[in-house]
């Protein structure tokens, strides 16, 4: 680590930070197994006066505690923490120069570089991680393609078409649903004909510009089009071939070398399904209709009939992860998550991450990696995953229980920036914290 400026000190020297593990520099790494034991030096030229360092350290949630660092002969200061007694989890340290009464503190830029101050101000993050913690090697340096399956390619086959669809027989037509006003409701039941059939025609296509992963939005039977607000988790929609085409869709791919990822929509579901049922279109059971329906407690109802729902959208009635029976469907051994795994698909894409509670995300890794080892567990985050808080406490998404990597939003602002404003700052500040952070 690298002091990134300090006016409060001489413009001709720098104090330095380095880390050091397994007997190689570590310096721009924030995240260990806990097998680890890590080193820090401290460099600190004769000219600051500093007269002694402390690591100002503590766990997620704690007080910190001051642990004082080693002087050497080579006038650096250095400290040996190990891993395993620390205990897996989040943590944040600074280090405290001490000059007397003139105190200065490290403050972190991005977990890597930093500056000097009177007072303390943002401190780095180290996690440490189970060392069971294992990520799917074929997904490494790979290829991800995202597919919207209803508008890539049409196969052609007959399927089967539904009565409450709109069927668009030009490709290029344009869609003319539009909300009156933002946040109004949108049917979006107009359909192009994209089938799995069609990207199945397509692999040799994919595997020319490089694709190791295809990865498709939401393909379980749903009134819409875009498929997040799922009607039977265990039936692809039938407009896009059916459990038959998946079948297929994933052979074609793992002979060309390819595996295919589904988007896993498990915060809610949709109002028109076998769960909830709310328009009647699935027999006179559902959680809306019958008070006594399995599917019941699944939902969180409201004395006045109303119901929990994503950001409020009604059609999009929020799961209740609490119920266990409600999270033994998705995250069982024979469960929805697990029997698609051992049915062929290579993982899943947790929509909403942040929403599913711990138990849920602790659950499904466990079934999902009992049914396949290498399977691919990623989730949707928009910050940093490594210390995110969602609704008031602390993720754990990257401490070896929960998930194997999130799509990666810093860096795609990172890069629009760059390109659009030539921010290469920030492009290279992002990149920069997010090694540092993730394991």
């Amino acid at each position: 680590m690298l002091i990134k400026y300090a006016d409060l000190l001489t413009a001709n020297s720098e104090i330095t930070i380095e880390k050091i593990s397994m007997e190689e520099n570590a310096s721009l790494r924030g995240a260990f197994s806990e097998i680890e034991k890590v080193t820090w030096v401290v460099n600190a030229p004769r000219e600051f006066g500093v007269s002694g360092v402390l690591m100002r350290l503590n766990r997620d949630g704690k007080d910190f505690e001051d642990l004082r660092l080693s002087w050497n002969e080579d006038g650096a200061y250095t400290i040996t923490l190990d891993m395993e007694k620390l205990g897996v989890g989040l943590y944040f340290y600074s280090f405290v120069l001490l000059r007397g009464r003139d105190t200065l503190f490290t403050s972190s830029l991005d977990n890597v570089n930093f500056t000097l101050s009177r007072k303390m101000e943002k401190s780095f993050m180290l996690s440490v991680y189970d060392k069971d913690f294992k990520t799917p090697d074929w997904f490494k340096g790979g290829i991800m393609y995202q597919i919207f399956p209803d508008r890539f390619h049409k196969s052609g086959r007959s399927k089967q078409d539904r009565h409450n669809a709109i069927y668009l027989g030009d490709w290029n037509e344009p869609i003319t649903q539009y909300a009156p006003y933002p946040g109004a409701p949108v049917e979006n039941n107009y359909f192009y004909g994209g089938d799995l059939y069609g990207i199945a025609d397509k692999i040799d296509y994919l595997r020319s510009i490089g694709v190791n992963t295809i990865y498709l939005n939401p393909i379980f039977e749903a009134y819409s089009n875009h498929r997040y607000d799922t009607a039977d988790y265990t039936k692809v929609d039938e407009t896009l071939g059916g459990n038959e085409a998946l079948a297929y869709l994933i052979e074609k791919a793992e002979s060309a070398g390819m595996r295919v990822v589904l988007d896993g929509v498990f915060n809610h579901t949709g109002d028109d399904s076998i769960y909830f049922n709310r328009r009647g279109n699935y027999g006179n059971g559902g959680a809306f209709k019958d008070r006594n329906s399995p599917y019941r407690d699944w939902y969180c109802f409201r004395p006045d009939g109303k119901y929990d729902s994503w950001w409020g959208i009604e059609i999009m009635p929020r799961l209740n992860h609490y119920n266990e029976s409600c999270r033994k469907y998705f995250t069982g051994d024979d469960g929805i998550c697990a029997t698609h795994v051992k049915n062929g698909i290579g993982g899943w894409r947790l929509d909403v991450a942040d929403e599913l509670c711990n138990e849920f995300l602790d659950d499904l890794r466990r079934s999902v990696k009992k049914a396949d080892p290498d399977a691919l567990i990623i989730g949707e985050v928009w910050e940093n995953a490594a210390d995110k808080i969602a609704y008031g406490y602390r993720r754990k998404y990257f401490l070896g229980e929960q998930l194997d990597s999130v799509m990666n939003y810093p860096l795609r602002t990172g890069i629009i920036n760059f390109l659009k404003c030539g921010d290469a700052e920030g492009l290279a500040r992002t990149m920069t914290e997010l090694y540092a952070c993730y394991p």
